[in-house]
C-alpha cells in the first residue's frame, strides 16, 4: 500500500498544504483498509529557508512543514543539484510526501522529488522545473509531510 502512495505522490502532486495531503492520503489508504484512519493525527509542523545556494542544506525537525529555497534560475526541463534535508522524525522506512508552489505567486511547474530512499534523519530533494519554455527563476516553497 505504501508503494502505491508513493507511487501517486513521486513527481510532487500540486496541493498546497498538508492537510489536503493527509486528507488524500486517507482517501487512499481507505481503499485498501477500513481499519486504518489518519484524520485525526497530529502533526508537528515548521518552517525553514534555505541558505546560499539551491544546494544547501536545512534542518528542520517536524514532521511536516515548509522548506523555502533560494531564489534558484533552471532552464526549462532542468534539474537543480539534491540538497540534504536534515530531520529527526525521519527513519529509512519513512514515505515523504513533496508538494511545491512559487512563494511569490508566480506562475509556472516547479515539482520537488525525492533524490533516493530516505535514511536514518534526512532525506535528500532535488527540484524541477517542468515546464517546456519557461526558466524558473524565484524562490520555491515545498511542502512536506512525513509519514
Amino acid at each position: 500500500m505504501i508503494e502505491q502512495i508513493k507511487n501517486i505522490y513521486a513527481l510532487g502532486a500540486l496541493i498546497p498544504n498538508y492537510k489536503a495531503v493527509l486528507n488524500k492520503v486517507n482517501e487512499i489508504i481507505q481503499a485498501f483498509s477500513s481499519t486504518l484512519n489518519l484524520t485525526n493525527i497530529t502533526l508537528s509542523k515548521g518552517a525553514v529557508t534555505q541558505l546560499t545556494s539551491i544546494s544547501t542544506g536545512v534542518t528542520i525537525n517536524n514532521s511536516a512543514g515548509v522548506i523555502t529555497t533560494v531564489s534558484s534560475t533552471l532552464a526549462a526541463g532542468a534539474t537543480s543539484e539534491a540538497f540534504t534535508v536534515t530531520n529527526s522524525t525521519v527513519v529509512s522506512g519513512s514515505t515523504i510526501i513533496l508538494t511545491t508552489s512559487y512563494a511569490n505567486g508566480k506562475t509556472g511547474n516547479p515539482l520537488a522529488i525525492l533524490d533516493g530512499s530516505p535514511s536514518n534523519g534526512s532525506f535528500k530533494i532535488k527540484l524541477c522545473n517542468a515546464t517546456t519554455t519557461n526558466p524558473l527563476n524565484d524562490v520555491v516553497k515545498i511542502h512536506f509531510v512525513v509519514l
